[in-house]
């Protein structure tokens, strides 16, 4: 098997130090300097599931924080211990000891790096914004070179792209998660308003990323039939052209905005539901099983026909929804397929830790990677 499949048939998260483990399980970060408000978790009925809520400071594109905030996970095991109720086991019974929970949640201590697409004024800047302050968050020219930065230990989180609404999935990150163990701690969704900013309205090209051209592609072709469209890195490459151009302009944010740049339009995108999911990365070792999804990577090595209903019944059978799931090519040999599964569903739910038994069975020729369990936030 090539380094590519990871060489193992289960990837087993290593032994956390005790560094790591907060010391309580309502440990949070402590929140950066100049925090404003935020609006504290909500959490659905079915217990494990949780979201919370970010504003952005529009000024700067920092996460507004509160010190006292636990994360979702955190809140849902204390209210469970409130009314005296116990945890899930993976082993059965109903006794069994809370999960072990990282602090996950709000801004990194200061000088912890973080890394995500770059330049600055792009979406996966404004969601790393949720996660690092502006200081300690380091700018990559692709998501492979983000996840080489995590599991190679030169940074302590990495934000990457996984799926926007209307574009769908980011092949570039489903493939560098197949490549390298990473561990997946939090996921950002953030909506995706873009606006047209040029300084001049006489401009006869509009740039920005292929994706934002996409999804703005509707607009564009009824009001700027004529314009010259280019495809450049980024949404911040198409505003800092815009910037250096009169007769370009550029997608991106309405934040991006300066006094020499301005909104020629705003909400141009051509669905107003427009979002991206991104996932926060960690190594390894910060891998947890609290939170209210979960997500895998399955590589079989095996072809026959039923396999992929084999590998989802699984889920079914214990009620266990899957929100996801993705095909990719393995690199071994034409036909050989990567599965990308994700659940709603923690790894400490017995019926997730059932579910997963199984499918690791049906693996055995191959391996399945637990990128773990985590609690969903809301970028606004």
């Amino acid at each position: 098997m090539s380094a590519r499949s990871g060489a193992m048939k289960s990837a087993v998260p290593p032994a956390a130090s005790a560094r790591q483990i907060a010391s309580s399980a309502s440990a949070v970060f402590p929140d950066p300097v100049g925090a404003a408000t935020t609006t504290l978790p909500s959490r659905s009925v079915r217990a494990g599931t949780a979201s919370r809520c970010i504003r952005l400071n529009s000024s700067k594109g920092k996460a507004s924080a509160n010190s006292g905030t636990a994360s979702a996970t955190s809140m849902w095991m204390d209210a469970r211990r409130s009314a005296g109720k116990a945890f899930p086991s993976r082993t059965g019974g109903n006794g069994a000891a809370a999960p072990t929970v990282f602090s996950r949640v709000g801004i990194l201590p200061r000088g912890m790096r973080t890394v995500t697409l770059g330049p600055a004024g792009t979406y996966s800047h404004r969601a790393a914004g949720a996660v690092a302050s502006d200081d300690d968050i380091e700018f990559r020219e692709s998501i492979r070179d983000i996840v080489d930065a995590v599991a190679d230990g030169d940074a302590a989180r990495g934000v990457v792209p996984i799926e926007n609404s209307i574009e769908g999935s980011v092949t570039e990150t489903l493939d560098a998660l197949a490549a390298r163990d990473v561990a997946v701690v939090r996921e950002v969704i953030t909506p995706i308003k873009h606006g047209l900013l040029s300084r001049s309205e006489e401009f006869d090209t509009v740039a920005s990323h292929p994706q934002a051209l996409a999804q703005c592609r509707e607009y564009l072709d009824e009001h700027y039939p004529d314009a010259t469209i280019e495809a450049v890195a980024s949404t911040a490459r198409g505003v800092e052209l815009a910037a250096e151009d009169p007769a370009i302009a550029g997608i991106g944010h309405p934040d991006n905005a300066t006094d020499d740049l301005q909104v020629i339009a705003a909400d141009i995108q051509d669905r107003r539901s427009n979002a991206t999911r991104f996932f926060v990365l960690a190594p390894p070792a910060e891998r947890s099983e609290a939170g209210g999804k979960s997500s895998f990577v399955v590589y079989p090595d095996a072809n026959y026909p039923g396999l992929l209903l084999e590998l989802l019944e699984p889920f079914a059978d214990r009620g266990v929804n899957l929100t996801r799931v993705e095909s990719r090519p393995s690199g071994e040999h034409l036909g050989d397929y990567v599965f990308h599964l994700d659940v709603d569903g923690g790894l400490f739910e017995d019926r997730t830790q059932d579910a997963l038994a199984e499918i690791e069975a049906l693996a055995e020729g191959g391996w399945v990677r637990k990128l773990g369990s985590y609690d969903v936030e809301h970028v606004v």
